[in-house]
């Protein structure tokens, strides 16, 4: 009822189709960064039958940095923190994450095949005031739950996936740091 609110009172937004929302989305996806593009592919191998799914995640450095550009409060938290508790290679700061199935639509339908597993995350550094606020979460990757249970250890590997995403080659946080 507070949607159709808004809309009488502000009209439709701009993007309001599938289609204009999914070109804002990958066009917004393509924006390059210090730190590789926003939205970047991991390959995972799947069982039964076997093939492989290239899993979209966002690119946690990119998102930090993105975030930092795009929103003066985050930019303005993010600096005051690193000032406060300065990540050195002797005392780096901890990354926390976590993973929770989403279900979008009816979430008491019997065989609801929209069921996603969304892994977050954020810096432990943040505080207990600030991750206590979903706000300060970033999202890594959604998966439908499909997927994750024909990936072998289920969950279990696509995390452990999720936490190479942070040591890659390319992007490895201990060899690239993070600009203030």
């Amino acid at each position: 009822s507070e949607l159709i609110k808004e809309f009488k009172e502000d009209g439709l937004p701009e993007r309001h189709t599938r289609q204009a929302i999914k070109r804002a989305r990958d066009t917004f996806g393509e924006t390059d960064t210090d730190y590789g593009f926003l939205f970047c592919t991991l390959p995972i191998e799947l069982c039964e039958p076997p093939e492989v799914h290239d899993l979209l995640y966002v690119n946690p450095f990119a998102m930090v940095s993105v975030a930092a550009r795009e929103s003066i409060d985050f930019a303005s938290f993010f600096k005051k923190t690193i000032s406060d508790n300065p990540a050195t290679p002797q005392k780096p700061w901890n990354i926390v994450i976590y993973n929770d199935e989403v279900t979008p639509g009816d979430a008491l339908k019997r065989n609801n095949r929209k069921k996603i597993q969304v892994v977050y995350w954020t810096f432990l550094e943040f505080g207990a005031a600030a991750i206590s606020n979903e706000y300060m979460w970033f999202t890594l990757l959604a998966v439908r739950s499909s997927i994750v249970s024909r990936y072998p250890g289920g969950m279990s590997g696509v995390m452990a996936r999720a936490v190479e995403v942070f040591f890659q080659r390319e992007q490895n946080i201990q060899d690239i740091g993070m600009n203030s």
